[in-house]
């Protein structure tokens, strides 16, 4: 029998013992908004953001106004205010701040890409104005929210915690409710009843 080395019962002892954890990754998050003709729903839909559990100095929005006939832009820029005073960086663009190398859009005939090199007269569509919010965003995160929805207040957190526990290179999604209940009750069934592969 060979004596009992201590240094051999440390190491045995330490690798028992669960090795502590790093401190949770907190990256930041943008959450990316296409918004056109929204101005009754963009309080709600902001207040959401504001309320959220996830730490507001972290949070960013980055929304894109997609040439809006009634007072969304205005009512954005109150909210750049507000959300900027409670610690939420908040970056607006809109169509009129388009660059005249950002007014060429694609389009496609008989199955192939064309650019036409025309002046962007919007709107360009949800798709157009939520590629436009992600490439003003500077989070780590991307999280999209339409303008007329609104987020629980741990949506956040949980997808970052979801994140943090699948790792890098995977897609976080969540369930949703609709208000009213019953509307489009195929789609909420079918959408909320996806697995991860179906994904």
């Amino acid at each position: 029998m060979h004596p009992r080395d201590s240094s051999c019962e440390a190491l045995i002892a330490l690798r028992a013992k669960k090795r502590p954890r790093p401190p949770p990754w907190r990256p930041t998050v943008s959450i990316c908004i296409p918004v056109h003709n929204a101005a009754p729903f963009l309080d709600e839909c902001l207040s959401s953001v504001l309320a959220q559990s996830y730490p507001r100095h972290l949070l960013e929005l980055s929304i894109f106004e997609d040439s809006s006939t009634d007072d969304s832009l205005g009512k954005l820029e109150r909210w750049q205010e507000t959300c900027e005073r409670g610690g939420v960086s908040c970056r607006l663009q809109s169509h009129r701040d388009l660059r005249e190398g950002d007014k060429i859009r694609k389009s496609y005939e008989r199955g192939e890409e064309v650019l036409e090199e025309q002046p962007f007269q919007g709107p360009g569509g949800c798709g157009f104005a939520k590629n436009r919010a992600v490439l003003q965003s500077t989070g780590e995160v991307l999280c999209f929210l339409d303008a007329d929805d609104i987020m629980f207040p741990d949506r956040v957190e949980r997808q970052v915690d979801a994140l943090q526990e699948k790792g890098p290179g995977c897609l976080v999604g969540a369930g949703f409710v609709r208000d009213p209940a019953d509307a489009t009750a195929h789609y909420t069934r079918w959408a909320n009843g996806l697995s991860a592969s179906g994904l």
